[in-house]
């Protein structure tokens, strides 16, 4: 990455002591009642733990997970292979690829860390544009022979894409007739519609090979105690559990058990932390129409906002700009892993917080946005 890039998560890190944080995408809203409950049944948790065994713990937290993503054809494979978070299980995959000397084509934009970790593992990557993705015949034409794999984020982040059950199958047929390996990244699936269908059974019966990646980190405010969660058929997930096997043992059974509490006490028509999202998309949106900054996809659902610059501002000097006054944001440069300057044009808003803080966030930044002063040519 260019020194004057700086990678996201470094961004990230910096602003997690600063009370106006609006750069991570985790989710960071306040517990609701039943949660605040749960939490104090922790001490309870460490007791069943020495009753129940980590297989069956795993079990229950599988089926209650799946079954409110609408995913009841996951027990069609083998159990989920499990991790400390979604990153990890991303490092898992990308060993597995380069093993295999995969040649990948990611989708482009997409958070920094995905493209960062492939070029890590020296793997060559070809850029997806997001409308390929609703354009299969274009992919096709556009994908290089060399390209054996596509790496997915669905919905995507930042710009909250979401295909259509039509155009996800079309993607599939693709990797069918092409015999590609079909990666999907599914860590905001409960904010969009990939939780009233079943992905896992239209992939079981292409009889694809596919990877898919899942997460409970963008969903429930459990302080970072989340789990990244592998799924896939034979043989890609003994290779993985190879993987997997040689850097953990098995994630906490206590991290299992408190989330399995909070899916239980969920309701798959009208999940937490959507109320929490659709309000702070209200109050952002209502923000913005007194700047000149304005919503890229307003059909966006994820807990995220991508954020539409005017013609010449530069995000990387407005996120810094904002910055030094205590608002953190994140800039959309690092986001086009193949072409930092694309992102320029683009900012990132975090939702996944407790309503209150947000709004006087957004209070802050729609009376400074009035003062900010762009980058020109006459004073880089």
């Amino acid at each position: 990455m260019s020194s004057h890039v700086q990678k996201l998560t470094t961004r990230q890190r910096r602003a997690l002591k600063f009370e106006y944080d609006l750069s991570t995408g985790h989710a960071k809203q306040y517990q609701n009642e039943i949660q605040e409950a749960i939490i104090k049944k922790i001490p309870e948790l460490f007791v069943q733990t020495q009753i129940l065994t980590q297989a069956e713990i795993q079990e229950k937290f599988a089926e209650k997970f799946f079954n409110l993503a609408g995913q009841k054809s996951y027990k069609k494979l083998k159990p989920p292979l499990y991790h400390f978070s979604c990153s990890m299980s991303i490092e898992v995959v990308v060993n597995y690829l380069r093993t295999k000397n995969k040649q990948v084509g990611l989708i482009h934009p997409t958070f920094d860390n995905i493209g960062d970790i492939l070029k890590r593992h020296n793997i060559n990557l070809f850029p997806i544009e997001e409308e390929f993705l609703t354009n299969i015949d274009k992919l096709a034409l556009t994908l290089p022979s060399t390209v054996d794999t596509l790496f997915l984020v669905c919905p995507n982040n930042p710009t909250g894409q979401e295909l259509t059950r039509e155009q996800f199958a079309k993607i599939v047929e693709l990797c069918q007739k092409r015999h590609l390996l079909l990666i999907l990244d599914f860590s905001f699936r409960f904010l969009s519609d990939f939780k009233v269908w079943d992905q896992y059974e239209l992939l079981l019966k292409s009889g694809i090979e596919f990877v898919a990646i899942e997460d409970t980190g963008k969903t429930w405010p459990t302080m970072e105690l989340k789990i990244g969660i592998l799924a896939a058929p034979e043989p890609i997930y003994t290779s993985l559990e190879v993987i997997t096997d040689d850097m953990l043992l098995n994630v906490s059974p206590v991290i299992f058990l408190l989330l399995t509490k909070y899916i239980e006490a969920e309701n798959k028509e009208a999940l937490s932390i959507e109320n929490v999202v659709n309000n702070n998309r209200e109050i952002l949106r209502t923000a913005l129409q007194s700047t000149p900054l304005t919503v890229f996809n307003e059909r966006s659902r994820v807990s995220v906002e991508w954020v539409k610059l005017p013609e010449g501002w530069q995000s990387s000097h407005l996120s810094w700009w904002m910055e030094e006054r205590g608002i953190h944001l994140l800039p959309g440069s690092p986001f086009f892993w193949n072409d930092y300057q694309k992102g320029e044009g683009y900012i990132r808003f975090a939702l996944a917080r407790p309503p209150s803080l947000f709004q006087k966030a957004i209070s802050e930044l729609q009376r400074l946005i009035n003062e900010y002063q762009p980058l020109t040519n006459n004073n880089e």
